[in-house]
């Protein structure tokens, strides 16, 4: 039996007992939730009667869809079927928003010969066609896939951290055996991973992001391997090795965590900003773990000859002789109110453990209380309430560097001389806060570490302080964002900054602390330090604009050069205050060129539109996101649905 175009769809209100004709077209025009079911070999569409009800209202003549007459389908006799199928199987979106679960209305669907096509008394229980599965499923996929990337690319961030930084606290915090050609050898790591990391992209393009994470692994597993040879060719030639292949791995990971981060946002709907911010504060968690478990694992594969051969060189050390710490003073803390009577291995680990919960209680309540606070449902979909900063009223468009280097400073023909000069600052007060953060870090891995150089059952005190600020500081790095969209930039940054300097300052100060007051300095100490490390990273963003990789390989670059100059000062054999006098400096230096770049930022931003054209937007969204389906795009707003109802006059 053929079957002939229906001129339009008979619904059957269940509660008003009206029924109404609405014209197939009209419908697919509207993005509702499409659920098609072949029926008599008509698609037609079956939608919920809240829906319905808004096109009740107008009760017109309907005009058929609109046929291709160069078309032909042999399983349908008419192209105006093929119209109705393509309108059904074409317009494949999610909808699901504005009904409730318990909706239990019941919505008739009739042809044109008042047959009744099919029913549906549940908004959850619909006719879905191959095509909607499939796409579905490719959406999940697509999103398994996304979040096994980025857990991937943290797993290699934290064990080339791990092999790059056990030596660091081998060399530096710890003085356990190591020969000056092998901390020189160190040195040149150091000075090869920041050149490799600045031509990161030339060795990308050549061999792919895969081979270059794949060779660095290598590289980096060779230098770890070479600390237990005592060799010194092959220790210089892992060296070599490490630090050509340390620049390309560090590179690859940043590209494809920003990758998933895109690819996750084009799937989700979610603004890719705030995208991006999670997935980087997951790098970063995985980053700043790595030397809590570095220091771990020095410390379990610690000898007992070594162990004694470390506290005769922790004792023997002119430059912890000018803490206000000595041995006196640590075997007097310990020696009052019987507290050899407790040390047991027990007691010591159980205050280990919860000083290690009160650093990761205190950065999950944060991130909690944020999140539930600032990242509500509306804010995750437009982004502009987590990312923008609130320190003006109405944040004007930021601007981007328009060099295509991660450097911009080697191609700077493109640009204007102020643009020039606003990257030169951003530069430069990226380069002292990463050259102050790791500094700092040292002096507090190396005044908790002497400040338990008694005995063995003290040195685990310090492991476990190394491991309380590396996890408070790794959780406490996620809700920067939401603390920056809430307060501004320079609410967040000086603050942190301030209370570090204040901590250390402290520490070295007080002569007589307790166990519990180290673990709640270096609790307080790691959350200042992981917002420090956000907050750099939106500063890049300021600046860098859409170009997040080289933004974010920047930082990177600028983090390993940190770590050199603590070498440098190390090798230098300075004492410990003048270290602290060279880090007060630092900061000075480093909140001067950040109110400098502020005062820039907005007047720059605060300049007619006809004097700023050399400048691009922060973020355009639409080049971020990459070619998909749009079926797997969800849209970001939605109008009533009557006002987006077509009319039709009498006379069409």
């Amino acid at each position: 039996m053929s079957q002939t175009l229906p001129n339009g769809v008979t619904c059957y209100d269940s509660d008003t007992e009206l029924e109404f004709e609405v014209e197939a077209e009209a419908l697919l025009r509207h993005s509702f939730d499409i659920e098609s079911r072949d029926m008599a070999g008509v698609n037609l569409r079956a939608f919920p009667i809240s829906s319905a009800g808004a096109i009740a209202e107008q009760r017109r003549p309907v005009r058929p869809p609109m046929a291709d007459p160069e078309r032909n389908d042999s399983n349908l006799e008419g192209n105006a079927d093929l119209a109705t199928r393509d309108f059904v199987q074409t317009q494949l979106r999610e909808y699901d928003d504005d009904l409730s679960d318990d909706d239990d209305d019941v919505v008739v669907i009739y042809d044109s010969e008042q047959e009744m096509l099919g029913t549906r008394r549940h908004y959850n229980d619909v006719f879905t066609d191959s095509a909607t599965i499939a796409s579905r499923e490719e959406v999940k996929t697509r999103k398994r896939r996304a979040i096994g990337s980025l857990v991937f690319v943290g797993i290699i961030a934290m064990l080339y951290g791990v092999g790059f930084l056990l030596y660091y606290a081998d060399v530096f915090l710890l003085n356990v055996d190591v020969a000056l050609s092998q901390r020189i050898c160190y040195l040149t790591v150091l000075i090869l991973a920041i050149l490799s990391t600045m031509s990161s992209h030339v060795i990308i393009n050549v061999i792919g992001y895969k081979w270059s994470m794949f060779v660095g692994c290598l590289g980096v597993s060779f230098f770890t391997a070479s600390r237990f040879f005592s060799w010194l060719p092959f220790f210089v030639t892992s060296s070599i090795v490490c630090g050509s292949t340390l620049g390309p791995l560090i590179a690859a990971t940043v590209t494809c965590t920003m990758d998933a981060a895109r690819d996750y946002a084009a799937l989700t709907g979610i603004e890719v900003k705030v995208v991006v911010c999670y997935f980087h504060a997951f790098l970063n968690l995985c980053t700043l773990i790595s030397p809590a478990i570095s220091v771990m694992l020095r410390f379990a594969f610690l000898s007992s000859e070594s162990l004694e051969s470390f506290q005769n060189e922790l004792g023997s050390l002119n430059c912890f002789r000018d803490f206000c710490w000595t041995s006196e003073v640590g075997l007097a803390i310990y020696e009052e109110d019987g507290y050899n009577s407790r040390s047991s291995s027990q007691w010591l680990m159980l205050q280990a453990l919860l000083g290690c919960f009160f650093g990761c209680s205190l950065g999950a309540a944060m991130l909690s209380w944020l999140e539930a606070r600032y990242l509500s449902s509306d804010c995750q979909r437009s982004g502009s309430e987590v990312w923008i900063s609130v320190a003006d009223p109405e944040p004007a468009p930021r601007m981007a560097c328009k060099c295509d280097c991660w450097t911009c400073g080697s191609y700077t023909v493109l640009m204007k001389e102020t643009t020039t000069v606003l990257c030169h600052n951003t530069m430069l007060l990226l380069v002292l806060l990463c050259v102050y953060l790791g500094v700092e870090e040292y002096l507090m891995y190396s005044v908790f570490l002497q400040s338990y150089s008694q005995c063995s059952s003290q040195l685990f005190h310090a492991l476990m302080l190394a491991i309380n600020m590396s996890l408070v500081a790794a959780f406490c790095s996620l809700p920067t964002a939401p603390m920056i969209a809430q307060f501004g930039r320079f609410k967040v940054l000086i603050p942190a900054l301030v209370t570090q300097l204040a901590l250390l300052i402290a520490l070295l100060a007080c002569k007589q602390l307790e166990v519990p007051a180290h673990y709640i300095i270096a609790s307080f100490w790691g959350a200042a330090d992981g917002v420090l490390h956000n907050v750099l990273t939106v500063i890049l963003f300021e600046v860098f604009g859409e170009r997040t990789n080289a933004a974010l390989i920047c930082l990177k670059a600028c983090q390993l050069l940190g770590y050199l100059i603590v070498v440098v000062l190390q090798l230098l054999n300075l004492c410990n205050y003048a270290i602290l006098i060279f880090t007060i400096a630092l900061l000075l230096l480093a909140t001067v060129c950040y109110c400098i770049l502020e005062i820039r930022i907005r007047i720059r931003s605060r300049e007619p539109a006809s004097m700023s054209t050399q400048y691009v937007p922060l973020l355009d969204e639409a080049s971020w996101l990459p070619h998909v389906n749009p079926v797997l795009v969800r849209r970001e707003t939605r109008q009533p649905l009557s006002s987006k109802v077509p009319s039709y006059s009498h006379d069409s």
